[in-house]
């Protein structure tokens, strides 16, 4: 593994489940460092700030500054301040969503009719009224957005509803699927890694717990993958894993966890 010069890493599921910390993770990444490796926080989850998600890590002991940490929110807002001219915007998501529209020049509004666009991220107080709005904004011809596409969110208690439930259910309201999903397995948060890290496909790997997300996404951008299986994949048997792998046509190196990955560095050298 040495040749890799940038680790991407996941956050949920990687390095910690909620506000707790996974055993191996600090001390991967605190070895990496010392190599010289690049390191960066690569997330689907919208719900926090950059800043935020720099508190969060330096309460668990891991340090990972603000210009490494890449979110899908923050990914999302800057594309489409890019790419597009509206100006108002619906958020159903959290206050990392609403942070990044924000500092993108967006203005957000609840009002339909001035509506130009919705983008929907994970929304932990998701409401029918919330629904309501985005759907019928929508259906009055507004554009419709993603950040990402996870059916679910782990926790130390179990698997919760993540962005795509909220995307499902404007879905099932107005028929339309969104325009753009930005997450992984998409290409944009792919996409920024490189440019930051201004390094070439062949030198990153990305660290995941996600088959059809961080495998996937890494995958389809000709990045090296590493499963690890102490998120979503923690409870699903290898051979159900094997199966998911042939079933997205992808390879990944199959780990344990962050500590796992770390032995297996320490002996190799």
């Amino acid at each position: 593994m040495k040749e890799f010069k940038a680790w991407l890493f996941d956050g949920d599921g990687v390095l910690y489940l909620l506000n707790q910390r996974i055993k191996g993770g600090k001390e991967l990444i605190n070895h990496l460092r010392s190599e010289r490796k690049l390191i960066y926080l690569i997330s689907n989850n919208s719900t926090k700030t950059l800043d935020q998600y720099v508190s969060k890590l330096q309460t668990m002991d891991i340090h990972i500054p603000k210009e490494n940490i890449i979110t899908s929110a923050y990914v999302t807002a800057e594309y489409l301040a890019k790419n597009y001219d509206f100006k108002f915007v619906f958020a159903v998501g959290e206050g990392g969503l609403t942070d990044a529209l924000v500092s993108n020049n967006f203005l957000i509004t609840d009002e339909i009719d001035k509506i130009e666009a919705v983008i929907v991220g994970m929304d932990r107080a998701f409401t029918y009224r919330k629904a309501e709005i985005a759907s019928r904004a929508i259906l009055r011809g507004a554009k419709f957005f993603a950040t990402n596409p996870d059916k679910s969110f782990p926790t130390p208690e179990g698997l919760s509803p993540g962005a795509g439930a909220m995307i499902a259910t404007i879905n099932a309201t107005t028929e339309q699927k969104p325009e753009i999903i930005f997450g992984k397995p998409n290409k944009y948060l792919f996409e920024k890694a490189l440019s930051l890290s201004g390094l070439q496909k062949e030198e990153v790997v990305m660290v995941g717990d996600r088959i059809d997300t961080d495998i996937l996404g890494a995958t389809n951008n000709g990045i090296h993958s590493i499963l690890v299986r102490t998120g979503v994949s923690s409870d699903k048997p290898i051979d159900i894993l094997k199966s998911e792998m042939n079933t997205y046509g992808v390879n990944p190196d199959v780990f344990s966890s962050c500590e796992e990955i770390y032995q297996f560095i320490l002996n190799r050298e």
